[in-house]
């Protein structure tokens, strides 16, 4: 491998606390009773109309837009003091930059919060290009952000790799002829993630680079 494509939240980046944060936000806007960390798991790496669309429990643009709207709101004021990067991160990073690798990500966040995210971790230098969703919906889908690195990088599909911890991550790289592996510290289920038949999984960070150089 000589690319890595990164997810940032629950791959680089436990941002759980801020995620929850803002959804129970949205929630308390809404009128909606607030619900608990584990009943709100499964919005933790999915495209963010996506999720308003089952936290409303609605199929109504408008309204999923709104939703939308105050997520993005409140998110500033909690994504960096609400969340942490994995141990053994930054060092994974920085072996890869120093033996050749170009590192990128590709996440559904919002990519100016993605890039304040990894400038205030300190790790934005270890990337060569970053791809997350547009205020337009651009990107919101991990196959085309994807799609869009390997584009704009002139990237060989066969000579890059996509890490992440949700299926999204592993269906998108599949859909453009890249390998896969699966992260099980982050924020996808073992059976969610063995469903999506990642190529390799990866059990805890530290054994990230290891894996990645073999």
């Amino acid at each position: 491998m000589r690319a890595v494509i990164f997810d940032l939240d629950g791959t680089l980046v436990d941002s759980q606390r801020a995620i929850i944060a803002s959804l129970r936000y949205v929630q308390r806007e809404c009128g909606l009773p607030c619900s608990s960390d584990e009943d709100l798991r499964w919005a933790l790496g999915p495209p963010l109309s996506e999720i308003m669309g089952r936290l409303l429990h609605s199929t109504n643009s408008t309204e999923i837009a709104s939703a939308v709207a105050i997520y993005r709101t409140h998110h500033p004021s909690v994504c960096l003091t609400h969340a942490v990067v994995y141990e053994g991160i930054p060092v994974a990073l920085h072996h890869l930059n120093e033996s050749g690798y170009r590192l990128f990500v590709a996440t559904s966040k919002l990519a100016t919060i993605a890039q304040k995210v990894l400038g205030h971790f300190n790790l934005i230098q270890r990337f060569d290009g970053i791809c997350g969703s547009e205020s337009d919906g651009r990107f919101s889908q991990k196959t085309e952000a994807i799609a869009h690195l390997v584009r704009a990088y002139q990237l060989e599909p066969s000579t890059t790799l996509m890490v992440g911890d949700r299926e999204h991550d592993i269906t998108g790289a599949r859909a453009n002829g890249i390998r896969s592996v699966a992260v099980m510290y982050g924020y996808g289920t073992r059976p969610e993630l063995e469903a999506a038949n990642p190529d390799v999984i990866c059990e805890l960070p530290g054994e990230l680079l290891s894996l990645l150089r073999s």
